[in-house]
């Protein structure tokens, strides 16, 4: 019995090693997708008990990324099924700063930043929702396209082309809404 309870002891204290690693990382994805924190907090929330009940299903800890952000991701959905509310706020809050390098020079340098990153998070809220999921997971969390492939349930060639068409979408949009 107690090499049973040393197993589990053994498995806890890994998933909660790797559950720390991507705590962050899921709950803006989470966020970034529903504009509500309280939402948020229980799908990841959800996420965590779920994966935890199911870690011994996962084959390779390398994989564990993509596999709680696919756990949170329908969570999501089904927390957003069963409430049908959403509030929008500003993402940036969220992100605390880490869309884009902040500039520590000069209180002028940090402004254009700021700015510029509202811009750029406008341009990508105005991308359809899986354009949306692929850009953010690409460049705020560092996803291989592989690993949004397996999240999203689709080819990887197919994120590679959606991945595409965002990027030009958003080249236009600031070039069309700000000349950049």
């Amino acid at each position: 019995m107690s090499g049973n309870l040393n197993c589990e002891k053994d498995s806890f204290l890994e998933f909660e090693k790797l559950a720390q690693t991507v705590h962050n990382d899921l709950y803006i994805f989470l966020y970034s997708m529903c504009k509500d924190n309280e939402i948020a907090n229980d799908a990841l929330q959800n996420a965590f008990m779920k994966g935890y009940k199911s870690f011994h299903t996962l084959k390779n800890t390398d994989d564990f990324k993509s596999w709680i952000f696919t756990i949170g991701k329908r969570e999501l959905f089904t927390i957003i099924q069963k409430n049908k509310r959403h509030h929008s706020e500003n993402i940036e809050t969220v992100t605390k700063g880490n869309i884009l390098m902040e500039s520590q020079q000069n209180p002028e340098e940090e402004y254009l930043v700021k700015e510029k990153k509202k811009i750029v998070m406008k341009a990508i809220e105005s991308l359809k929702e899986d354009l949306q999921e692929i850009i953010l997971m690409k460049y705020y969390h560092n996803i291989s396209f592989e690993k949004i492939a397996k999240i999203q349930g689709i080819n990887v060639n197919t994120i590679r082309s959606k991945h595409m068409r965002a990027k030009r979408y958003i080249k236009e949009y600031l070039y069309d809404t700000h000349g950049i």
